[in-house]
């Protein structure tokens, strides 16, 4: 029995390692799959990046096509860190440093 419980966790862990998290559904509000998007900006920030949590997605202040929200990463340990600003500017994500969020 616990073989197959083992076998069923391995057959799903790659499932549940590239699901993406939006919190708040604030992804909705745009056209395209966003999520996917910010997970590739992501992938050069941190070791997960299918592992962060999302919230707050919105468009910038300054320019609709800059993307505005808030990530929950991951650390080494794999506890989730806090929820922190970002914002995806001209192609590159920058975190922590959102003033054209406010």
């Amino acid at each position: 029995m616990k073989l197959w419980a083992t076998g069923l966790m391995l057959m799903s862990a790659p499932t549940l390692a590239a699901a993406q998290q939006v919190m708040d559904g604030s992804d909705k509000a745009f056209k395209e799959p966003i999520a996917a998007q910010i997970a590739d900006f992501l992938s050069s920030a941190t070791s997960d990046p299918y592992g962060a949590q999302l919230k707050g997605l919105r468009p910038s202040n300054n320019d609709p096509k800059d993307i505005c929200g808030e990530v929950n990463l991951k650390n080494r340990l794999g506890a989730y860190t806090g929820f922190q600003p970002f914002i995806v500017y001209s192609g590159v994500l920058y975190l922590q440093d959102a003033e054209q969020c406010r």
